[in-house]
């Protein structure tokens, strides 16, 4: 069990100035993490740079800065513990997780009536901002970097497949950096499928 220190204050929300430490992931590999789970693309173009302000103001507009640090934590310990990629360093038996690269992209909620409901936010990071070898903890399967294309040929639960086309299409098209930028929330209301803005 992998406890997340809390931030000395004061932290601003995404200004961890750690540096992981370790091989780097090579080629131009894009990470995806969601709070409640995380998945992996390869060969994207370049994400464009958005700055550590625009990242923390559009997080924190849906949620206060003490819980946007913990989802995009989450989000980071997920990815390590699901893909063996780490985004931060490993202090001894602590993960300090680097938010600084982490954009937010996409939020989905599960409907209505399901057995297990999530409420999760997607990150985009460069791959340059992830170390480690891709071998999760087995939670989940066939585990590996694949190209957009090669992704929509697998069997994938329909959220994850718009996750997946919401993430090519913020890389294709990286938005400008902007704090009040609007983030796709995908739920339903009244029986209804949207993706609205958050």
């Amino acid at each position: 069990q992998m406890s997340l220190p809390p931030p000395p204050l004061p932290d601003p929300i995404f200004d961890s100035e750690d540096e992981a430490s370790g091989p780097a992931i090579e080629g131009n590999q894009a990470t995806i993490a969601a709070a409640a789970s995380a998945a992996t693309t390869a060969n994207a173009p370049a994400m464009s740079s958005h700055t550590k302000a625009t990242a923390r103001n559009i997080l924190g507009a849906a949620a206060n800065p003490t819980r946007a640090r913990a989802i995009a934590a989450g989000a980071v310990r997920e990815t390590w513990e699901e893909t063996g990629l780490l985004i931060g360093i490993l202090d001894g038996e602590v993960l300090r997780p680097n938010l600084s690269g982490l954009d937010y992209f996409f939020r989905a909620i599960t409907p209505p009536g399901r057995t297990r409901r999530f409420d999760a936010r997607f990150f985009l990071v460069e791959a340059t901002g992830a170390t480690g070898k891709l071998a999760g903890d087995g939670e989940l399967l066939d585990l590996a970097f694949r190209t957009f294309d090669e992704s929509r040929l697998l069997d994938v639960a329909g959220i994850t497949r718009i996750a997946m086309a919401e993430a090519e299409r913020h890389i294709n098209n990286p938005p400008e950096p902007d704090p009040d930028r609007p983030v796709p929330l995908s739920r339903f209301l009244r029986g209804q499928y949207f993706i609205t803005p958050e």
